[in-house]
Formats: structure tokens, sequence, C-alpha cells
């Protein structure tokens, strides 16, 4: 088995999108004007591949330069101004250095290894593995499938009630975007962590008792087998778009609630690229339709809801689709349960998480995930719905190394518990 993941590994990295001389740039603006040049820059400049964008004076804008226009995006910047500093030198020479190392640690390492990054097709196999080993707490079946074919695995896990009644639930999911390495393996973490402290940690059993997590670990299964393959930092699926010579939807500009409005785009090159209406993309019409079904028609009541990401170190409530809306009702609580969550991650690994609502926070998104977990009609109605965008704040952002993925499961593994905390209170038998 390592024989034969190692030469696809060596086949993939002799495929692959070079990205030799590349740098990342990262741009801390001053004022109002300067976040409406850099905005207006990431408009005007669809060769540039803006990894964080301008939207408030507390947050920098970091953005991923080709060779043949460092010179020009350098000269834009320094004719306006602009505060500006190379976070990574080479993206390929970090890209080969990480491949190396997770070489060297599958060719030591007997097993599925937790703290090394997996391709799609062995994520799929310990899904199936691990479920069967804990059949007692897991259900595990295809909830979807990919545009190319590829099957998505939900995993319900919690303990059956006795009288077979319906149970509250919780739904969590990573790897929305492809490059999100951090995301899927972190979820993996939690999954592993949650299951084996059953019966030794009074909150976790308690939580497994009262509530069933539907969690997906790696959401957007084409995309996340096309960073293995052609391209390490591709973003949005892989569906083939007619009369365009790109491909691929933003599945997390995809939702309902706000689609097509700021902070997506209708032209298709875009990595924020919306779709042809919400729900358009078969991974979402699939899943959304399963647990649209269990609130609408099974009677199950979601109660906490994340969708995993990286990076930055952020807790997003509602809304991400305008920072304009009113704050919804539960803003307060929202805020106060993120802010615990947040202390109980730091505690761990001493990372510092920003927490609030997204658009205020970060920027505008629509047709964002958390916004449709919240919202009572067009989504989930759970009251706790967040984006949790992962380590680290742009060192590495999206090519963050796997010797990052243990204090990311358990800093997370914590917030985890502290929101299954929150929600036992209020929600608990």
């Amino acid at each position: 088995m390592k024989i034969v993941l190692l030469c696809l590994a060596l086949v993939a990295t002799t495929l692959a999108k070079d990205y030799t001389g590349y740098k990342t740039i990262r741009v801390t603006p001053s004022n109002q004007d300067d976040i409406k040049i850099l905005q207006d820059f990431e408009r005007d400049s669809p060769m540039l591949d803006f990894w964080q964008s301008a939207g408030h004076l507390d947050r920098t804008a970091d953005v991923l330069v080709p060779p043949e226009f460092l010179g020009r995006v350098q000269g834009f910047l320094e004719d306006r101004g602009l505060n500006y500093r190379v976070a990574i030198q080479d993206m390929q020479e970090l890209i080969d250095t990480q491949a190396e190392e997770r070489k060297q640690a599958i060719e030591s390492t007997e097993g599925f290894n937790y703290n090394v990054y997996h391709t799609y097709e062995e994520i799929r196999d310990w899904v199936y593995a691990f479920s069967a080993e804990h059949s007692d707490l897991i259900e595990v079946f295809d909830v979807s499938m990919s545009y190319e074919g590829r099957a998505i695995a939900m995993m319900k896990i919690g303990k059956p009630k006795s009288d077979g009644s319906v149970k509250k639930a919780v739904h969590y999911q990573g790897g929305i975007h492809a490059r999100e390495w951090l995301s899927p393996a972190t979820v993996i973490s939690i999954i592993k962590y949650m299951v084996e402290d059953y019966g030794n940690d009074a909150t976790v059993t308690d939580l497994l008792d009262t509530f069933d997590y539907y969690v997906i670990p790696q959401f957007n299964a084409d995309g996340y087998a096309y960073t293995w393959s052609d391209d390490r930092l591709w973003r949005k699926n892989r569906h083939p778009i007619s009369d365009s010579i790109c491909d691929g939807v933003d599945l997390n500009r995809n939702y309902p609630v706000g689609w097509s409005g700021n902070g997506a785009s209708p032209l298709v090159c875009s990595d924020v690229y919306y779709g042809e209406g919400p729900f358009s993309e078969i991974e979402h019409e699939l899943v959304g339709n399963y647990l649209m079904d269990l609130k609408d028609n099974q009677g199950v009541e979601f109660v906490h809801f994340i969708d995993f990401h990286t990076y930055t170190q952020l807790l997003l409530g509602p809304w991400s689709y305008s920072d304009s809306a009113p704050n919804p009702p539960e803003e307060p609580e929202q805020t106060a349960a993120a802010t615990d969550a947040a202390d109980a991650l730091k505690a761990v690994g001493g990372a510092d998480y920003t927490i609030g609502p997204s658009a205020k926070t970060l920027y505008e998104a629509a047709g964002a995930s958390n916004d449709w977990g919240y919202h009572p009609t067009e989504g989930l109605n759970a009251k706790y719905s967040y984006v949790m965008e992962l380590r680290d704040t742009g060192e590495y952002g999206f090519v963050i190394p796997d010797s990052f993925i243990d204090v990311s499961g358990r800093e997370t593994y914590a917030a985890v518990k502290s929101f299954g905390a929150r929600i036992l209170a209020e929600y608990g038998d």
C-alpha cells in the first residue's frame, strides 16, 4: 500500500502546476482609502490569487503573485504608498519540502498517521474503517456524490436512544475549499478524540448520549483530489462550466442565503464564483436535501453548526452576506459561546482567535455556509452556527505544514467540547 501511495505522490508531483517563483505578499492597509485601493485591485486583477481580501483596518490582505507579475505588483503597491512584505518567498519550494517530509513520515509509520495529510482515498478508507471499529457510536453512509463521481461520506456519531426517539443534532463539515488541507485533517482528529472519549469523559459521554453529530470530514471531494494531482492551491469544486475556459464553483458562495450578493462573483474564472443558482452544485443539492429533510420532515432540531476552514484563526457567526444587516437576535449568546470556545482553544495551544459576526469582522461573503446553518427557513436553524478559520495567521496560509495537525486537532477539540458544554446546558435532557 505504501509503495502505491508513494508512486502516486511522485506522479502527482510531475504533473502538478509549478509554483516556482510564486510569492505571497502581505499588505497592511493604513486607512479606508487603502482598503478601497486593494479591493479595486483585487477586482481588476484576475491573474492574482487573493488568499485574504482587504476588508477591515485590523486585517491584512494576502496575495499570491506569479513571478511574471511580481515587479508590477510591487510597483503598484509602492506607487500608492501601501505597506507590504513578502511572506512566502517561493511557493514551490515550500510545497516540495512538505511533500518530502510527508513521504518520510508515511514510510516510517504503520497504519493511519493522524499527523500527516492524506489523499481523498485514504480519508475515505479511514472513515469506513474507523466507523466499523466503533459501530456502536457511528453510522456511516454516502450522503452525496461529486460531479466526477466521488462519494462524499457522512458520519452520524452518537449513542442511539433506547426508546428510538429522535435526538437534537449538530452538523460539522470540513474541506469545502479544496486547498485547505488542515480542515479535514482537524475534523478527523476531532472525530477520533470524541469517539475515544465516550465513556471516559463525562461531557463527551453526555454529548453523544444527548445529540447526534452529523459530520462530513471531506466535503469537496473532486477539488481536494485535484489539489493532490494537479494544483495544490485549487479552491473550488471541479464542475466544468459551459462556454468557459475555467472550471469550478466556490461551494462556500453557493448557499442560498444572500446568494449572488457582495463578496461573491458572477465571473466563472473567479475563485469566488457563485454558480448558476443557489445549491446549483450536486454536492450541495444532495447534502442540503438530506439535512433539510431531517429538519423539516423527520423532527430533527439542529442546534449547532461549524464549517471548518483555514486560515486566519477566526470564529465567525452570522451574518456573512452583509455587513449592514442587523445582527441576529441571538448574537450576544453566539458571541459568548464563541468566546468561551476560543478561550478553551487558547488554553491548549496558545493561539488567539478573533470572534464576531462574519461580515463585520472579516468581509462580506454572500452565499456562505454559516448563514445557511443559522437561517430558520432557508437553512438548518442552528442557533450556534459558525465558520471556523483554523491556523495560522499567514506565515504559511493554505500550505500550513503537516506538523501543525496535532496542535490544531487538540486545541480545536477543546473548542468543540466548550460548545458541547454550552448546548448541553441549553438543550440537554
